[in-house]
């Protein structure tokens, strides 16, 4: 994966707290192609890259990997506001606020860089 393309994509995000996180549901522009990945899952870049040859099967397939990285991220980040949610449920706050805390850094790793040049 080229690490440029990281960046602009990251530059991108949204950061909803507290909302369900699905994936790249964002405008990015993704290498030197500028690929939109916003509303693309990994499986369709990767189909994708299956059709095409060269610079373009290549950036599609960065693609397809860098998704799977905030699809796992997204159902990860999920699971611990839906496990928090429990906690809260059961009257267990500190357990609540930990679970969340652990979303927030999660979901904060795909945020946009606050510096300069990012």
């Amino acid at each position: 994966m080229f690490n440029s393309e990281v960046d602009t994509a990251s530059k991108a995000v949204l950061f909803r707290h507290g909302t369900p996180w699905t994936g790249c549901d964002w405008a990015t522009e993704f290498g030197p192609l500028k690929l939109n990945l916003q509303c693309i899952r990994s499986r369709q870049a990767r189909t994708v890259a299956s059709a095409t040859r060269g610079l373009e099967a290549e950036q599609w397939l960065a693609a397809a990997k860098w998704l799977e990285k905030v699809e796992s991220d997204a159902i990860r980040a999920t699971e611990l506001r839906r496990q928090a949610d429990h906690a809260d449920g059961k009257g267990d706050a500190g357990e609540a606020f930990w679970l969340r805390r652990a979303a927030d850094e999660i979901e904060a790793e795909h945020r946009p860089h606050q510096s300069a040049g990012h």
